[in-house]
């Protein structure tokens, strides 16, 4: 039989420090609305809503939000949701490519965008957001008009201009006022685009951290 003390090495294994787990989008979504379900439905096939808190339902009149998935052809995104507000459904747009496509196919029809339920190319940062109740207002318009400027517009249509203006991603200091100012009135544009169907926003203050397009930052304010 071993004489070997064991417990003085579990002890110092239980006392080391470990980095705190950052919660994920649903967990802190969860929490805030304190445990409620979220009943979703989503016609489209192959998603799986595997999160604690969602419900998936068949019936759309009983759920909380409908989930539709962008698959390429934006037009058809578009009527689709369109159809769904004019049954007064509420609707989350989850496009995992970021088409900017999509979003001049929104803006071709009715659609009201400060009316969306969430719109993000993460599934569930778009869920978790449906679910947080900080969904509405203010709140709610400022995270869809912060979320199409970064992931569809800049990411998409402003930023490969920048990128050819400075000749990559490193910016040099004397080319950065121009670049500022290439992106200040390219993102302005579709912003005022944007404006007139619920996200009336326009930037406050932008830049680059550390003079690279991948440390690009926007602060918006509401007209």
């Amino acid at each position: 039989m071993s004489t070997f003390d064991v417990q003085p090495h579990l002890a110092a294994i239980a006392a080391r420090t470990t980095a705190a787990r950052q919660p994920t989008p649903m967990q802190m979504a969860y929490a805030l609305n304190e445990g409620h379900p979220l009943a979703v439905f989503c016609a489209d096939a192959g998603i799986t809503l595997d999160w604690p808190g969602v419900l998936r339902v068949n019936d759309p009149e009983i759920a909380n939000v409908s989930l539709i998935a962008h698959r390429g052809d934006a037009r058809l995104t578009a009527q689709r949701v369109e159809a769904c507000f004019t049954l007064g459904q509420r609707v989350a747009l989850w496009d995992a490519q970021a088409d900017p496509a999509l979003i001049d196919a929104l803006l071709n029809t009715i659609i009201y965008l400060g009316n969306l339920a969430a719109l993000d190319t993460d599934l569930e940062r778009t869920l978790a957001a449906v679910m947080t109740p900080l969904r509405e207002g203010a709140v709610l318009r400022y995270y869809l008009a912060d979320s199409l400027l970064r992931q569809w517009i800049w990411a998409q249509v402003v930023r490969p201009e920048v990128e050819r203006l400075v000749g990559g991603d490193v910016i040099e200091p004397r080319q950065l006022l121009r670049a500022e100012t290439q992106t200040r009135v390219r993102l302005g544009a579709w912003l005022t685009k944007v404006k007139r169907r619920g996200l009336p926003y326009e930037i406050q203050q932008i830049g680059f951290k550390g003079n690279r397009l991948d440390g690009f930052w926007v602060k918006l304010q509401a007209l």
